[in-house]
């Protein structure tokens, strides 16, 4: 296999277990695998007492594909925007090179996130909580460990990226349909499957 051999899925944990796209999930990761793609999805993967943060960071980076079901619930989540920022760290911030490496499947419209007004009640939510964390630190400074300040710093970075997420999320075209994202992307992972090599004939 060279190229996409393993698939990172991201889909809000809310969303896996009473979402009305379960099911199409379930398939597009059932039949990514038929085709050998190792497709790593943390709520299968993760046990009790796993390191979340650990998980995502070295998952997404080894993985050819970010895949991404984007809901209201996922835009809202730390987790699932942990990924994606982390997606976009390793492409340096250039939305080219974010695009190439992560799927998208809108699992709602979009579209009224494209006008900056429209974005209000998300970034909202990120301004509303990464303030909380910041207050949070400044009581506790002396107290608060290792681990709880990359959180923190961690939910400020996507407070200060989430606009530019938005952007990118708007402005592109992605799949309509569960049928068509899928078949997107296993034509793309059939297209990094290198041929048998040729074996010569025998001269006669």
């Amino acid at each position: 296999m060279a190229g996409i051999s393993k698939i990172a899925v991201s889909f809000a944990w809310s969303e896996e277990t009473t979402g009305q796209y379960k099911s199409a999930v379930d398939n597009f990761c059932e039949e990514l695998t038929a085709l050998g793609i190792e497709v790593v999805r943390d709520s299968l993967v993760l046990k009790y007492g796993d390191d979340l943060e650990k998980f995502m960071r070295e998952q997404i980076g080894k993985a050819g594909y970010l895949c991404v079901f984007l809901s209201e619930a996922y835009l809202k989540s730390h987790n699932c925007m942990y990924e994606l920022l982390v997606a976009r760290m390793r492409a340096y911030g250039n939305d080219d090179e974010f695009t190439s490496q992560v799927r998208i499947w809108p699992l709602f419209d979009v579209s009224k996130y494209s006008l900056p007004s429209g974005r209000d009640s998300i970034m909202g939510h990120w301004t509303s909580l990464a303030e909380k964390q910041r207050k949070y630190q400044k009581k506790h400074m002396a107290k608060i460990g290792a681990k709880t300040q990359r959180k923190i710093r961690y939910i400020l970075d996507i407070e200060s990226n989430i606009d530019d997420i938005l952007e990118v999320v708007t402005e592109h075209l992605w799949a309509r349909t569960p049928r068509q994202f899928l078949d997107a992307v296993k034509a793309e992972c059939a297209a990094s499957i290198e041929p048998p090599p040729l074996v010569p004939t025998p001269a006669s």
